[in-house]
């Protein structure tokens, strides 16, 4: 008797590539129908990101550059000089990723992942793109509306290095007004 062949598990943060390299984890592609994410495959996500080898060697990449151009004399240079503007670019870079695919989202009961829309044209794609910026969509599936703002968080002072990320709220109504919809 043949046993049934296991069930492998599905990945809850998959291992998605723009253009094969840059690490692509909160984008989902094609179901509409897709279940909330828990707390903890959200902090995952921002885990992933920041462990990520493309991440790590950009970051090195931008500490390289600051060290070039000696953008914060206060670190010095070196090896010594290049391990601090690092570590204030990992973690600014930390702390903003945390902040926005993490922290944000569960707060706010809301899932931090971008669902592409998928078929239509161009114009129709272009738009539904550009309303993400106003309509998130809520642990519930269903829509509401986000006032876009933007949070900075700046490396220690000497760094003069400054980083915008977006974050969002929602407001207290949903998306369409009467039954709410599913975003």
């Amino acid at each position: 008797m043949e046993s049934p062949v296991p069930v492998k598990p599905s990945n809850p943060v998959p291992n998605d590539r723009l253009f094969f390299v840059l690490p692509n984890y909160l984008m989902v592609e094609g179901p509409n129908r897709v279940p909330s994410l828990p707390v903890k495959t959200k902090f995952l996500f921002t885990a992933k990101t920041m462990s990520d080898p493309v991440t790590i060697s950009f970051l090195g990449g931008i500490a390289l550059i600051g060290q070039a151009r000696d953008s914060a004399p206060i670190y010095g240079q070196g090896l010594k000089g290049y391990g601090k503007r690092y570590a204030a670019v990992y973690a600014d870079t930390g702390i903003g990723t945390l902040m926005t695919a993490s922290v944000f989202p569960m707060v706010l009961h809301q899932d931090p992942r971008y669902f592409q829309l998928g078929s239509g044209g161009f114009r129709r794609r272009t738009l539904y793109a550009l309303s993400r910026i106003f309509v998130t969509r809520g642990d519930s599936g269903m829509c509401s509306l986000t006032i876009p703002r933007s949070s900075v968080t700046v490396s220690p002072p000497a760094s003069r290095t400054c980083t915008i990320q977006k974050a969002s709220a929602p407001l207290a109504t949903p998306w369409a007004s009467g039954p709410a919809t599913q975003c």
